[in-house]
């Protein structure tokens, strides 16, 4: 992960842009502009927490047995690129039983930019269910 930071930092902002859009044909400007303008404001430094000797490791077991809000999972397709897989949600569910999973098919990483209508409408929803008004639409 730190090598690919590191990569797309060194890259100019125009070439993140056309890359992203050939990679991603579906996002609008409004979304390759700031995603490319992330990608050079990123600091690698921060993926040290997943270095395993940095000597900081969290217990995350731990640290997910409390949450005790309403939470959602978020998840897309692992073959376009999410990186949680159904054994990762299996696993999280366990940890956490009242977590939500929310499966949005044809997404990747970036589901709330690959599938902007599904994504909304899933955090809409779970946000009227546990009585927060949105104004936002769902599109």
């Amino acid at each position: 992960m730190r090598e690919r930071a590191i990569g797309l930092k060194q890259r100019t902002r125009e070439d993140l842009i056309a890359g992203q859009r050939l990679e991603q044909p579906g996002w609008s400007d409004a979304e390759l502009e700031p995603w490319a303008d992330a990608k050079q404001q990123f600091s690698p430094n921060v993926l040290i927490m997943y270095d395993y000797d940095n000597g900081s490791n969290v217990d995350w077991q731990a640290v997910l047995g409390r949450i005790t809000c309403p939470a959602l999972l978020i998840v897309s397709d692992p073959e376009r690129g999410g990186i949680v897989t159904p054994e990762n949600s299996i696993a999280l569910k366990a940890l956490v039983p009242h977590l939500e999973i929310a499966h949005i098919p044809e997404a990747g990483h970036n589901i709330r930019r690959d599938q902007v209508a599904r994504y909304m409408a899933v955090v809409c929803r779970f946000l009227s269910e546990h009585g927060v008004e949105t104004a936002i639409g769902t599109g």
